[in-house]
Protein backbone atom coordinates (compact mmCIF):
# COMPACT_ATOMS: atom_id res chain seq x y z
CA UNK A 1 0.00 0.00 0.00
CA UNK A 2 1.30 3.18 -1.00
CA UNK A 3 -1.00 6.48 0.44
CA UNK A 4 -0.46 9.74 0.20
CA UNK A 5 -1.34 13.38 0.30
CA UNK A 6 -1.21 14.91 -2.70
CA UNK A 7 -2.54 18.48 -2.23
CA UNK A 8 -1.62 20.81 0.77
CA UNK A 9 -3.70 21.38 4.05
CA UNK A 10 -5.86 17.77 3.43
CA UNK A 11 -6.11 16.00 6.60
CA UNK A 12 -6.41 12.54 5.16
CA UNK A 13 -4.27 10.47 2.44
CA UNK A 14 -5.82 11.71 -1.10
CA UNK A 15 -3.95 9.48 -3.10
CA UNK A 16 -3.76 5.78 -3.25
CA UNK A 17 -2.22 2.68 -4.62
CA UNK A 18 -2.11 -0.90 -3.49
CA UNK A 19 -1.21 -4.10 -5.22
CA UNK A 20 -2.94 -6.96 -4.64
CA UNK A 21 -2.08 -10.91 -4.34
CA UNK A 22 -5.56 -13.30 -4.03
CA UNK A 23 -5.37 -16.24 -2.96
CA UNK A 24 -5.89 -18.13 -6.02
CA UNK A 25 -2.50 -16.53 -7.34
CA UNK A 26 -4.54 -13.95 -9.43
CA UNK A 27 -2.62 -10.16 -9.01
CA UNK A 28 -4.53 -6.75 -8.77
CA UNK A 29 -4.43 -3.29 -8.08
CA UNK A 30 -6.65 -0.95 -6.33
CA UNK A 31 -6.07 2.70 -7.20
CA UNK A 32 -8.41 5.47 -5.15
CA UNK A 33 -7.42 9.23 -5.70
CA UNK A 34 -8.92 12.33 -5.10
CA UNK A 35 -6.79 14.28 -6.97
CA UNK A 36 -7.26 12.98 -10.58
CA UNK A 37 -8.51 16.03 -12.64
CA UNK A 38 -11.05 15.09 -15.19
CA UNK A 39 -12.55 11.99 -13.80
CA UNK A 40 -15.44 13.28 -12.48
CA UNK A 41 -16.36 10.15 -10.39
CA UNK A 42 -14.39 7.79 -12.34
CA UNK A 43 -15.09 4.32 -10.85
CA UNK A 44 -13.70 1.51 -13.06
CA UNK A 45 -13.46 -2.05 -12.28
CA UNK A 46 -11.20 -3.95 -15.01
CA UNK A 47 -10.32 -7.96 -14.97
CA UNK A 48 -8.64 -10.00 -17.54
CA UNK A 49 -8.14 -13.35 -17.86
CA UNK A 50 -6.69 -16.09 -19.95
CA UNK A 51 -9.32 -15.83 -22.48
CA UNK A 52 -10.75 -12.32 -21.94
CA UNK A 53 -10.99 -8.90 -20.06
CA UNK A 54 -14.18 -7.15 -18.80
CA UNK A 55 -14.07 -3.36 -18.39
CA UNK A 56 -16.88 -1.49 -16.24
CA UNK A 57 -16.87 2.66 -15.91
CA UNK A 58 -19.97 4.02 -13.72
CA UNK A 59 -20.28 6.91 -15.84
CA UNK A 60 -21.73 4.51 -18.02
CA UNK A 61 -22.89 2.00 -15.64
CA UNK A 62 -25.67 0.63 -19.07
CA UNK A 63 -22.54 -0.87 -20.81
CA UNK A 64 -19.83 -3.78 -19.79
CA UNK A 65 -17.05 -4.17 -23.00
CA UNK A 66 -16.41 -8.04 -22.96
CA UNK A 67 -12.84 -8.15 -24.86
CA UNK A 68 -12.22 -12.03 -26.37
CA UNK A 69 -8.78 -13.20 -26.88
CA UNK A 70 -9.19 -13.63 -30.79
CA UNK A 71 -9.68 -9.47 -31.09
CA UNK A 72 -13.65 -9.25 -30.66
CA UNK A 73 -14.82 -6.52 -28.01
CA UNK A 74 -18.53 -7.14 -27.42
CA UNK A 75 -21.03 -4.62 -25.60
CA UNK A 76 -23.02 -6.32 -23.18
CA UNK A 77 -25.96 -3.79 -22.19
CA UNK A 78 -28.34 -3.20 -19.42
CA UNK A 79 -31.51 -4.48 -20.01
CA UNK A 80 -30.11 -7.25 -23.06
CA UNK A 81 -32.26 -10.94 -22.96
CA UNK A 82 -29.34 -12.78 -22.44
CA UNK A 83 -28.37 -11.43 -19.22
CA UNK A 84 -27.69 -13.94 -16.24
CA UNK A 85 -30.01 -14.16 -13.38
CA UNK A 86 -28.65 -11.89 -10.95
CA UNK A 87 -28.10 -8.97 -13.42
CA UNK A 88 -31.45 -9.15 -14.13
CA UNK A 89 -32.80 -9.00 -11.02
CA UNK A 90 -30.71 -5.86 -10.68
CA UNK A 91 -32.39 -4.23 -13.91
CA UNK A 92 -34.98 -2.33 -13.15
CA UNK A 93 -35.98 -0.99 -16.91
CA UNK A 94 -36.23 -2.52 -19.90
CA UNK A 95 -32.99 -2.52 -22.36
CA UNK A 96 -32.55 0.96 -24.02
CA UNK A 97 -33.80 2.81 -21.04
CA UNK A 98 -31.15 4.56 -18.96
CA UNK A 99 -30.42 3.23 -15.68
CA UNK A 100 -27.99 3.88 -13.21
CA UNK A 101 -26.97 5.89 -9.74
CA UNK A 102 -30.41 6.27 -7.97
CA UNK A 103 -31.64 2.46 -9.48
CA UNK A 104 -28.06 1.35 -7.44
CA UNK A 105 -29.29 3.36 -4.61
CA UNK A 106 -32.93 0.95 -4.87
CA UNK A 107 -31.79 -1.92 -5.23
CA UNK A 108 -29.63 -1.78 -2.05
CA UNK A 109 -32.69 -0.58 -0.30
CA UNK A 110 -34.80 -3.56 -1.75
CA UNK A 111 -31.87 -5.88 -1.55
CA UNK A 112 -31.60 -4.75 2.45
CA UNK A 113 -35.27 -5.28 3.15
CA UNK A 114 -34.86 -8.60 1.68
CA UNK A 115 -32.13 -9.52 4.67
CA UNK A 116 -34.35 -7.92 7.40
CA UNK A 117 -36.91 -10.61 6.63
CA UNK A 118 -34.60 -13.29 5.93
CA UNK A 119 -35.99 -13.93 2.63
CA UNK A 120 -32.96 -15.64 0.16
CA UNK A 121 -31.87 -13.95 -2.93
CA UNK A 122 -29.85 -10.25 -2.10
CA UNK A 123 -27.30 -9.16 -3.95
CA UNK A 124 -26.03 -6.68 -0.84
CA UNK A 125 -22.68 -7.66 0.86
CA UNK A 126 -23.36 -8.41 4.60
CA UNK A 127 -22.25 -7.28 7.90
CA UNK A 128 -18.42 -9.57 7.91
CA UNK A 129 -17.88 -8.14 4.14
CA UNK A 130 -18.23 -4.66 5.71
CA UNK A 131 -15.77 -5.27 8.47
CA UNK A 132 -13.42 -7.03 5.90
CA UNK A 133 -13.19 -3.54 3.97
CA UNK A 134 -12.75 -1.56 6.98
CA UNK A 135 -9.95 -3.64 8.03
CA UNK A 136 -8.32 -3.60 4.13
CA UNK A 137 -8.48 0.38 4.86
CA UNK A 138 -6.97 0.13 8.56
CA UNK A 139 -4.13 -1.89 7.39
CA UNK A 140 -3.31 -0.40 4.28
CA UNK A 141 -3.13 3.46 6.18
CA UNK A 142 -1.03 1.49 8.75
CA UNK A 143 1.21 -0.20 6.72
CA UNK A 144 1.75 2.61 3.80
CA UNK A 145 2.81 4.75 7.39
CA UNK A 146 5.02 2.18 7.94
CA UNK A 147 6.46 1.63 4.49
CA UNK A 148 5.77 -2.19 4.65
CA UNK A 149 6.14 -4.48 1.81
CA UNK A 150 4.22 -7.51 0.98
CA UNK A 151 1.85 -8.49 3.68
CA UNK A 152 -0.53 -10.83 4.24
CA UNK A 153 -3.74 -9.46 5.04
CA UNK A 154 -5.58 -10.56 7.89
CA UNK A 155 -9.43 -10.17 9.35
Amino acid sequence: ADLGTVVPGRMVDDDCQILLRFANGARGALLASQISVGERNGLTIRIYGEKAGLSWRQEHPNQLWLSHDDGRVELVQAGDPGLGGAAQWASRTPGGHPEGYLEAFANLYRDFAKLVRGEEGALIPGIADGLRGMALIEQAVALSKAGAGWTRFTV
